[in-house]
């Protein structure tokens, strides 16, 4: 007789945040057995505390978490998982397309309502996702593998969710497999947008990754502050100082274009007078000049 108990049907119906979100990080991070109801999610010791929250999830009373040691090279690791075995919680993860290897899972990411589909990308996120930034270069990324038929359904959700006439994500596959891409959001401003819309309203994730996206909040807010800003600005629309000159730029569509560099101030504001009535016609706002 097994010495623990807990909730064996809680996959069957995917009906919460949480749920979702622990559906997609079991499908970045854990397994069932082959040819068996063996359920397995093994993780480094310094995120024991996502497996507690599992458990918690669970409701699981008795013993389903081991720690164990690995000699790698000479170095000492330690790892934990939550290993057990269930008829019923491993039929409705086949159900869902678990099999023995996580990177092979299929996974009909329409089968998640709406409303929750981005806890499981938060989820993802946490099992297999990277964010990483460069202090130096002040440069910052985030990136997840997964197979390439989720791919393709969370980026066609990404593009509508998130407006990608001013949001950028690329794609590529994996170097070791025909099936797994890599996905890629690069750039402080739209990696920014992506963690803040992931994050908000999500009450489960793993703490680990959550301090990075702290870290990077202030990473990014201080590359905000210390960007150099003009030492002067010129009165009129679309100008500004460039040593003894000044230049003349305009925005359309999200984008900066660049007119020209000119003597004058005024030469500048004329010059950018003109673009703006061929960009934007009769609705163009123009610089204006005091007769004297």
């Amino acid at each position: 007789m097994r010495d623990y108990n807990f909730n064996e049907e809680i996959f069957d119906n995917i009906d919460s945040a949480c749920k979702s979100y622990w559906l997609g990080f079991l499908f970045a991070d854990a397994y069932v057995q082959k040819g068996t109801n063996y359920f397995c999610l093994e993780l480094a010791s310094k995120d024991i505390d996502i497996l507690n929250k599992f458990i918690t999830f669970l409701g699981m009373k008795g013993k389903g978490l081991y720690h164990y040691t690995r000699n790698i090279n000479g170095k000492i690791h330690h790892y934990d998982k939550i290993y057990f075995y269930s008829e019923k919680f491993t039929k409705s993860l086949k159900k869902l397309g678990f099999v023995n290897k996580t990177n092979e899972i299929i996974f009909d990411f329409d089968k998640i309502p709406n409303e929750f589909k981005k806890s499981f990308l938060l989820g993802l996120s946490d099992g297999d996702g990277t964010v990483y930034f460069n202090k130096k270069l002040k440069r910052s990324g985030w990136k997840l593998c997964l197979h390439e038929d989720l791919a393709k359904k969370i980026k066609k959700y990404l593009i509508k969710e998130l407006n990608h006439d001013k949001f950028t994500i690329s794609e590529k596959h994996h170097w070791r497999t025909t099936y797994l891409k890599e996905f890629y959001i690069n750039g402080n401003r739209n990696v920014s947008i992506f963690l803040n819309w992931l994050y908000s309203n999500e009450s489960v994730f793993l703490n680990r990754k959550y301090e990075k996206y702290i870290e990077f909040k202030k990473f990014t807010n201080n590359a905000r502050i210390n960007r150099k800003k003009p030492t002067s600005l010129s009165k009129y629309r679309g100008v500004l100082p460039s040593g003894n000159k000044y230049f003349a730029q305009i925005g359309v569509k999200g984008k900066s274009i660049y007119i020209g560099t000119f003597s004058t101030e005024i030469e500048a504001a004329l010059a950018y007078n003109e673009k703006a009535k061929f960009f934007f016609k009769d609705k163009a706002v123009l610089n204006h000049f005091n007769e004297s």
